[in-house]
């Protein structure tokens, strides 16, 4: 897991349960993603606001008047105005990324990405649904990418972690085997 992803991560909690807490984990989310939009698109405002060559107090006042201009919910702002001060606001959309785990996962759902070697049709995607919800025990979103190289079968990815069903994964297991055979006889 790579740094950025663990301070997402880190700030993501917090803010979640702070958010969970105040009974405004959807508006929190909400307008999370909508600064987080304006913040994608200007780019000329997310270099002002995460510049640490800009004095706080200014990138304070800017950030007051967008969050104010949007609507957005105070929570919200204190919560952009820690990332700004703490040097984080570069990772808000891996931070908003996580947020929406989160939520999804106290709501009962798991994200699992499964890369194949051609599309899924429906009856396979669903066999493939009902499946993995048998093995987590959670209801399923899933995000489908096609790889050719895998040759046949499936990789099933949660976050950093994953199953390698595929053919070229192991045809490489078959490989590593008679290679360490090889090596031992």
């Amino acid at each position: 897991m790579s740094f950025a992803h663990r301070i997402a991560k880190k700030y993501a909690r917090a803010f979640y349960t702070i958010a969970q807490n105040e009974g405004k984990t959807e508006i929190f989310m909400k307008h999370l993603k909508d600064f987080n939009d304006v913040f994608q698109t200007y780019k000329e405002l997310s270099s002002f606001l995460t510049s640490a060559s800009i004095p706080l107090q200014k990138r304070e006042e800017v950030l007051h008047s967008v969050c104010k201009a949007l609507g957005i919910d105070e929570l919200v702002y204190r919560a952009l105005y820690l990332l700004m001060k703490n040097q984080r606001l570069s990772h808000l959309f891996q931070v908003l990324t996580e947020i929406e785990r989160i939520d999804l996962e106290a709501k009962g759902y798991i994200m699992l990405k499964i890369i194949t070697a051609f599309p899924l049709n429906e009856r396979n995607r669903k066999v493939v649904i009902e499946t993995l919800q048998n093995v987590f025990k959670k209801k399923i979103l899933l995000e489908e990418e096609v790889d050719p190289s895998i040759l046949g079968g499936l990789i099933v990815q949660r976050g950093s972690r994953y199953f390698d069903g595929s053919v070229l994964g192991q045809l490489q297991q078959i490989k590593h085997q008679l290679i360490g055979e090889v090596d031992h006889g």
